[in-house]
């Protein structure tokens, strides 16, 4: 199954190379492909840099995540300034 999204992914990312010239699109990346277990379709993960046309959920989500992350730990710190960490 992994070689098979692989193969999907390489495919897609050269098809996107070698014929897809709109220059509004800027920089399109095939981030991931999962492949169903009876292989009768495929998640195809995109994303898109330079231009605010599409987003990737995923790195949104991600980003959002990650900031929220830092935030708490921030706070935690301000809050507990002399905590160590005991390992």
């Amino acid at each position: 199954m992994q070689r098979l999204a692989d193969q999907i992914q390489r495919e897609l990312a050269d098809l996107i190379r070698r014929d897809l010239k709109d220059p509004r699109l800027g920089m399109i990346t095939i981030s991931a492909v999962k492949v169903s277990k009876d292989m009768g379709y495929a998640d195809v993960y995109v994303t898109v840099l330079g231009k605010d046309l599409t987003a990737d959920e995923v790195v949104i989500r991600g980003n959002h995540m990650a900031a929220l992350i830092h935030q708490a730990v921030s706070a935690d710190e301000a809050n507990h300034p002399n905590n160590e960490s005991s390992e």
